[in-house]
C-alpha cells in the first residue's frame, strides 16, 4: 500500500545498524583490548542515553521552530539533511586522519 513507509523502515533499520557497527569498529581500532568493555558501555550509554535524550530534545526544537511557528517542513527536513551531512563529513575526516597518522608511524 504505501511503499515509501517500508523503504522508510528499511532505511531506518540500515542506518541503525551500520552506525552501531561503525562505532565498534572505531572502539575497536582505537581503545586497547583491555578498555574495550567500559568502551563499549560507555559507547551504550552515550547513544541509546544520552545521545537519544538530546537529540529528542534538539528534533521537538527543531520541529516547533521550523514547523509550528513557519508552517515549513523543507526546513525541517532541510536541518536535518544538513546536520547529517556535518556529521558524515566529521566522521570521514577523523578516519583519514588517523590513516595518515598511522602511515606517518610506519614511515
Amino acid at each position: 500500500r504505501q511503499p515509501w513507509m517500508w523503504a522508510g523502515i528499511f532505511l531506518h533499520g540500515l542506518c541503525y545498524t551500520l552506525f552501531f557497527i561503525t562505532g565498534q569498529i572505531f572502539l575497536d581500532r582505537c581503545v586497547s583490548v583491555e578498555m574495550r568493555g567500559q568502551m563499549q558501555g560507555l559507547l551504550g550509554l552515550a547513544t541509546n542515553g544520552v545521545g537519544a535524550l538530546l537529540g529528542t530534545v534538539g528534533l521537538q526544537c527543531l520541529h516547533s521552530w521550523a514547523v509550528v511557528l513557519h508552517q515549513r517542513w523543507d526546513w525541517y527536513w532541510g536541518g536535518l539533511a544538513g546536520f547529517t551531512l556535518l556529521v558524515m563529513l566529521w566522521f570521514w575526516h577523523q578516519f583519514h586522519a588517523e590513516e595518515k597518522s598511522e602511515k606517518a608511524e610506519v614511515d
